[in-house]
Formats: C-alpha cells, structure tokens, sequence
C-alpha cells in the first residue's frame, strides 16, 4: 500500500471515527436517549445537525485531497520553471 493511500485511510478513519464520538458523547455525556439524538438527524423537519457528522466525517479526507493537490500543482510548476 503506497503512502498516499495510506494516509488517505487515516484520514477516512479518523473522520468516521470524529462522527461517530459525536453521537456517542451527546448519548452518553449529556445523558440524552437515543430518540432525541435521531431527532435532530431529521432533515425534513428543519434539522440541520445531520450537515455536522458528514463533514466531520469527511472533511479530514477533503483536505488531505486538497492539500495533497496543491502540493502536486506546486512541484509540477516548480519542475516547469526549471525547464
């Protein structure tokens, strides 16, 4: 498995992992059921919450790509100044 691919996993694990402590502390921690907690995961009743966990979920992957790309786009200019 190349590097690249590598830390595009952790990435991916880490923000599935980010999502998922939110449900588990607002469960455990705030004490609320579990009924509340999907409550709030309800889009057509104007809850939004749901837009939270999937950009937490993802946004490590997001920039990793991002960052990764830029990096890229930077070594190819830098090799065609070089000429």
């Amino acid at each position: 498995m190349t590097t690249s691919m590598k830390s595009f996993r952790r990435a991916w694990t880490a923000g599935w992992f980010g999502a998922a402590a939110l449900a588990v502390v607002g469960h455990f921690v705030e004490h609320k059921p579990w009924s509340v907690l999907l409550a709030d995961y309800d889009i057509t009743s104007g809850r939004i919450w749901l837009l939270i966990p999937i950009w937490v979920a993802i946004g490590p992957t997001v920039v990793r790509r991002l960052r990764v790309s830029r990096t890229e786009s930077a070594e190819f200019h830098h090799q065609t100044a070089k000429g």
